[in-house]
């Protein structure tokens, strides 16, 4: 029997733009609304994460980095606490293909998968990388050299999958969308890409990086 995976969206309050968008493309896609559990985001201004590390020039967008770093991590733990698996981390600038069925992607992911990427920005040599037009369609460890950013996109099958990338990401203190590319790196066989992408980033203005996110 197929289950239906919960769907964990990371929503910073204030950006009603984005709970309203969200809705609306989860609406058109067609997609189920009842294991949609909205998790609030924090904002990187009012907290602290000991050891963080970031690359980012700007304090407002360290802050951002932080907050996310720590929605993430805090949004796995919560699906821990209540056991919701299989399960889709999605942020709320994710926009759905208009044809989705996750529900049969967690179920044909690979045995060895442990983290599963539904969308990404795929860069080599700090390009930009067409990686569905190179790989063939379902679940593919990735090109070689190829580096994933963005964890707009993500899941885990089942509880012990998240509780394991967890450890690692609690260890791994530095900008979220970095340490699952280091992740990745140390664990290639464990890391699968579904092609073509099920979800992509909306444009509009980041939080996080603090300036308008171009159309990718």
């Amino acid at each position: 029997m197929v289950t239906e995976p919960w769907v964990y969206i990371i929503h910073l309050k204030k950006r009603t733009d984005r709970f309203t968008q969200f809705k609306n493309a989860w609406k058109k896609s067609h997609l189920p609304a009842d294991k949609l559990y909205w998790f609030p985001a924090y904002e990187g201004s009012k907290i602290t994460v000991p050891g963080f590390k970031t690359q980012a020039k700007t304090l407002k967008r360290k802050q951002g980095r932080c907050g996310c770093y720590a929605s993430h991590l805090g949004a796995i733990k919560r699906a821990i606490e209540k056991n919701h698996f299989p399960l889709l981390i999605l942020e709320d600038d994710a926009i759905p293909k208009l044809t989705v069925n996750y529900d049969q992607l967690f179920e044909e992911a690979p045995a060895d998968a442990k983290l599963l990427y539904f969308g990404a920005l795929p860069v080599k040599g700090r390009k930009r990388y067409p990686l569905c037009q190179t790989q063939k369609a379902g679940w593919n460890r990735g090109n070689t050299g190829v580096q994933l950013y963005g964890g707009h996109a993500y899941g885990f099958k089942t509880k012990s999958d998240a509780e394991e990338v967890l450890e690692f990401l609690q260890k791994t203190r530095i900008t979220f969308d970095s340490a699952l590319v280091k992740y990745r790196k140390i664990h290639p066989s464990e890391t699968y890409v579904f092609c073509p992408f099920q979800f992509y980033q909306s444009e509009g203005y980041s939080n996080i990086e603090d300036e308008q996110r171009p159309t990718r």
